[in-house]
């Protein structure tokens, strides 16, 4: 008789109240393959090794390890944890910590020969290099198109910086094609659809900014640079994103724990369903 599966989903306490129904989709997939899921909440949640054993401390009570983890937060150091005592991540440690850096996403996907926009990391490169302005300005940790700006001069530069800092800068040229993205999602390094992404009052097209979202058939070079894309990491489930400067698609940054909103108010996909499947095959037991 197989082994009925354990996983544990992860989130922080605030973004798991914020995405509640859609954590109610895990745990319907998972029913209906007879995996046991519990949902963690990273700030109650202690790890450490004693006795040379693995040992998570969960609400004060000691929580079996599990055979799998979703990881819906970018804790690099509880991904590695997990895998070094044989726990299935999802995504994994190495897509979660350069897929949420934007400065090694970046120097990854020049490596593979993808176009991004001219890019920096200081002001001192801007000046040295001299780029035209309007610029983008975005954390190197940012997702969601949050802490993402425009500066039309040095003065406006400068304070998008400071507006950021602690964390590191990414400056890049502005894209001629301004307010429109494309979202590629990925479970199991194989396409599942594309979103076109547009917004006609922002530079930003993020859907949870306000922009609208459509679904795109991408067309076989296209689908050829997604792959292209996704080939720097192993994608359990993320988003690749592209912008567009005239009319070429040229890649812009991987989402790792990426959301599903667009996927569910535009198609009859149910991508969690999908991506649990994956996760159920990949870990090798049958329910």
């Amino acid at each position: 008789m197989s082994k009925r599966l354990f996983g544990i989903i992860v989130y922080e306490k605030e973004a798991a109240e914020y995405n509640r129904h859609y954590i109610d989709m895990y745990f319907k997939a998972c029913e209906k393959r007879n995996i046991d899921l519990k949902l963690v909440l990273i700030e109650r949640l202690t790890f450490l090794t004693r006795e040379n054993e693995a040992c998570l401390i969960y609400d004060g009570e000691k929580l079996p390890l599990p055979d799998f983890a979703v990881m819906r937060t970018n804790s690099v150091l509880l991904a590695r944890f997990l895998e070094l005592y044989g726990v299935h991540v999802f995504n994994n440690s190495d897509c979660i910590e350069n897929a949420n850096d934007k400065r090694l996403t970046y120097m990854r996907a020049q490596s593979v020969g993808l176009k991004i926009m001219d890019t920096y990391y200081s002001v001192a490169d801007v000046r040295t290099l001299g780029d035209e302005f309007p610029l983008v300005v975005k954390s190197a940790h940012g997702a969601g198109g949050r802490s993402v700006m425009l500066a039309h001069n040095e003065e406006e530069l400068q304070a998008a910086i400071d507006s950021i800092s602690p964390d590191s800068p990414v400056i890049q040229k502005l894209a001629s094609d301004v307010g429109k993205d494309l979202r590629v999602y990925f479970v199991g390094n194989e396409i599942v659809c594309a979103i076109l992404r547009q917004s006609s009052s922002d530079f930003r097209s993020n859907y949870g900014l306000g922009g609208t979202a459509t679904i795109y058939e991408l067309n076989e070079d296209e689908k050829r640079l997604a792959y292209k894309a996704a080939s720097m990491f192993d994608l359990a489930y993320a988003g690749v994103d592209f912008i567009f400067d005239n009319g070429e698609m040229v890649f812009n940054e991987v989402e790792d724990a990426v959301g599903a909103r667009m996927v569910y108010a535009n198609t009859d996909i149910d991508i969690v369903d999908i991506y649990v499947d994956y996760i159920q095959r990949k870990v090798g037991a049958k329910a």
